[in-house]
Parts: C-alpha cells; structure tokens; sequence
C-alpha cells in the first residue's frame, strides 16, 4: 500500500505535473517535497487541495487523516445532519466543538464562520 506521500508523488508524476506547478497556491515546494518523502503528513485540506489539482478525489483516502482531521470532518458531517433537519440548537452544538479543535485549520475555520452566518 502507498503511502500518503508516495500517493502524491506518482500520481504527480503519472500527469506529468512538476512540483512547482501542484503546489502553486496550496503550499510551498518544499513542503511538498516533505510530503512526497514521507518526512510531513499534510492536513486535510491540504491532502485535499493536491487531489484535486490532480484531477483526483480525496475522498477515497480517509485512512491518511490525522485523528484530528478525522474528528473535524465527522463534525462538519454531524453539523450538515442538523442542519439539514432545522436542528439548530444541535447544529450550534458541533459548531462550537469545531472551533474548540486545538490549532485548527484554515478551512475548519471558515466552515465554522460560514456555517455560524447560515444559522
């Protein structure tokens, strides 16, 4: 089984996609050499943002989240159930232990300011 780096380094290269070009806007060079050494795991969006660079979807990946990125992602879930029922109170629930999440990501933050606004 691949690893998460070596994931991104071979489909990199199967599309014939440089560094330079797969981590424009998502993070540096460096990092993703980190990444495809297997010497840094990436965060969620992170991982997220490179597949679909690529063409790819994250979602077939779970197993290479970090037990934080797994906890967020079963919230931002739990939250879309709630709210999807007019179970606001509930909703409000998730959100605030969304944003409890100890150095969160960006995108935990914007789900928690969008999803605040929703509400």
């Amino acid at each position: 089984m691949l690893g998460i780096g070596e994931l991104v380094r071979v489909n990199r290269k199967e599309r014939g996609i440089t560094q330079e070009e797969l981590c424009f806007g998502v993070c540096s060079v460096g990092n993703l050499s980190k990444i495809e050494n297997g010497e840094q795991v990436p965060s969620r969006g992170k991982f997220e943002a490179l597949m679909e660079k690529m063409g790819l979807s994250a979602g077939v990946y779970p197993s290479f989240l970090s037990d934080v990125d797994k906890r967020a992602y079963e919230l931002q879930h739990d939250f879309n159930e709630f709210f999807s029922k007019v179970e606001y109170e509930e909703a409000e629930n998730i959100l605030n232990e969304l944003a409890a999440i100890p150095k969160p990501e960006q995108t935990y933050i914007q789900f928690v300011g969008m999803s605040r606004i929703l509400i």
